[in-house]
């Protein structure tokens, strides 16, 4: 056991979101490079539905779909790799077995603490008679929703316990939390002492309900809710566990959403952007260029009342910079931070602005790129299916190796070094005498570990934030480009 927690204590913490990123950057590269050469996307028929489902599956390999209809989606003989059906728990036994019929392997998400599925009385009493008729399993009850009926048919079925992370007010959810789920669920917020967070209000004592509709409690939402709580109808949202009550309170109440239990399930309500756009970055969450990043979002955020959201992807998740380019001229990213070097391969107008040694220090970059130089280079991207919105400082790129110092221009000759992929840069380096190796900046920590190149040249923060000091040691200041 000791020796159990000692390996435990000396794994990496981050080992389980480490394989969730890494399988997320291999899902979105493997899409990109499956959808990014397409100039469109093919075009499909009701008819195909039927007879052409698996050309449909080629192109859309994802169907959504409800539960009742997945068998129907496509083609009724159509057996799909995989099912996700999630809140299971709301799903009746019949329904549920129609949709695992057209299934390879099945993943049923749910949760039996929630509220079954709602049976009405007379649907109950149908029910049992054929239950009892047939001396049927408790597992086929049709009251059971089907997460229920799975757990008693296949007791011995794969499980897994997922802790959902929970973003409304933590003491609303903490009630539940100890009441229902003995502590497991994981609560995102914090508590910062707000007043009559979870406020309870009894109404007269009385049978008001009707058909799962109770026009007594819509009363008392429109009477004494809205005019005494309520001061801001776009961050509110009111909801009920049945369509007929839902449907009374749209049309008795404007200007407040309104939905069954699971629209706002587990996080806080807030007013839905208008737009939501992509923001790609290929550097780490930590870094200068991502925190920017982020500050931009925020920004537009603040400034537009929250009606653009800009969802930044770091850490090269939707593809290298050469990928988010192409994905940016066909639109499918909206906003990036790219390299001159990769860019200038699409615009080689901008090779200038990288050429070695061209600049005596940053004041003297910003001084060309801020003036009538750098609008002429920000214009000379019309026509290529991007717009240059402003310029960025992400340091100077100096060399470093992993075999000794450089010192003078003899010491590097011979070396291979890491260059982006740009013709420009390898140039350049083959001017210096040493070999020039076009690789993605993903793959260089492990280019300089396996010797596959001898050094790189970047600047300081990617130096240090990608870790690339510990495979090469030698770091020569030269700065003979500016970013």
């Amino acid at each position: 056991m000791d020796d159990i927690t000692a390996y435990l204590n000396n794994t990496s913490n981050h080992l389980l979101d480490n394989l969730t990123n890494d399988s997320m950057k291999f899902l979105k590269n493997y899409l990109a490079n499956k959808y990014e050469k397409n100039t469109y996307r093919q075009l499909f028929t009701s008819e195909d539905f039927l007879k052409n489902p698996y050309d449909i599956l080629n192109e859309y390999p994802v169907i959504l779909s409800t539960t009742f209809s997945s068998r129907d989606s496509l083609n009724d003989n159509v057996v799909y790799d995989y099912v996700i059906m999630d809140e299971s728990s709301q799903v009746d036994i019949a329904t549920g077995a129609l949709a695992m019929s057209c299934a390879k392997n099945m993943v049923i998400v749910g949760d039996t603490n929630q509220l079954p599925n709602v049976v009405d009385k007379h649907t109950e009493i149908r029910a049992d008679v054929i239950f009892n008729q047939y001396n049927l399993s408790k597992g086929y009850r049709f009251t059971n929703s089907f997460l229920q009926s799975v757990l008693e048919v296949m007791p011995n079925v794969t499980q897994t316990m997922l802790r959902e992370h929970y973003r409304c007010h933590p003491k609303i959810i903490e009630f539940c939390n100890q009441k229902f789920y003995r502590g497991n669920l994981i609560i995102m917020t914090e508590d910062h002492g707000e007043k009559d967070v979870l406020k309870v209000i009894k109404t007269v004592k009385g049978n008001h309900s009707r058909n799962h509709f109770s026009q007594r409690q819509i009363d008392i939402i429109k009477n004494e809710i809205i005019p005494n709580d309520i001061t801001n109808k776009k961050e509110t949202g009111i909801i009920s566990p049945y369509n007929n009550q839902v449907q009374s309170l749209k049309e008795q109440i404007d200007g407040i959403e309104q939905a069954t239990v699971h629209k706002f399930q587990g996080k806080e309500k807030e007013t839905e952007p208008d737009f939501v756009l992509t923001y790609a970055e290929n550097q780490a969450e930590d870094y200068p260029t991502t925190q920017g990043a982020d500050k931009f979002a925020e920004l537009v955020k603040e400034k537009t009342e929250g009606k653009v959201e800009i969802l930044v992807n770091a850490g090269g998740s939707l593809g290298d910079e050469k990928s988010v380019i192409e994905q940016l001229q066909f639109g499918g990213i909206d906003f990036a931070r790219v390299s001159i070097s990769t860019v200038a391969e699409y615009i080689p107008k901008l090779n200038v602005l990288q050429m070695p040694y061209l600049y005596t220090g940053a004041d003297h970059m910003w001084k060309v790129l801020e003036g009538p130089i750098g609008d002429d280079f920000l214009n000379s991207f019309d026509g290529s299916g991007l717009i240059a919105l402003s310029w960025y400082d992400a340091g100077a790129r100096s060399f470093y190796n992993s075999i000794k110092p450089i010192e003078k221009l003899e010491d590097i000759k011979g070396m291979t070094i890491r260059v982006q992929e740009s013709e420009l840069m390898s140039d350049t380096v083959r001017a210096l005498g040493a070999v020039p190796v076009p690789m993605i900046y993903g793959e260089v920590y492990s280019g300089l570990q396996t010797g596959k190149v001898d050094g790189a040249e970047n600047n300081w923060p990617s130096y240090e934030s990608a870790g690339h000091y510990e495979v090469a040691k030698y770091f020569t200041v030269d700065e003979q480009e500016y970013l």
